[in-house]
């Protein structure tokens, strides 16, 4: 199902408690990391596995940052 994982990015993408965040980063990290695996390198899925490339950058900047600021 294309897209299917963007509820649970946003999810970490808006969550404003630290817990809460790194606990939902690890979750979107999960699903996305998994549809990515599912999907073919068919051309017809190239948008989406970039969508879904850089997502994974952004959550990895968050917990780059995150574990920066609790440190």
């Amino acid at each position: 199902m294309p897209g299917g994982w963007e509820q649970t990015y946003r999810a970490a993408m808006l969550e404003m408690d630290h817990e809460k965040m790194m606990s939902k980063v690890d979750a979107a990290e999960k699903v996305l990391r998994s549809y990515l695996g599912e999907l073919d390198s068919s051309p017809e899925h190239f948008r989406e596995r970039q969508r879904i490339s850089d997502a994974l950058r952004t959550l990895e900047m968050i917990r780059s940052f995150e574990l920066k600021r609790s440190a």
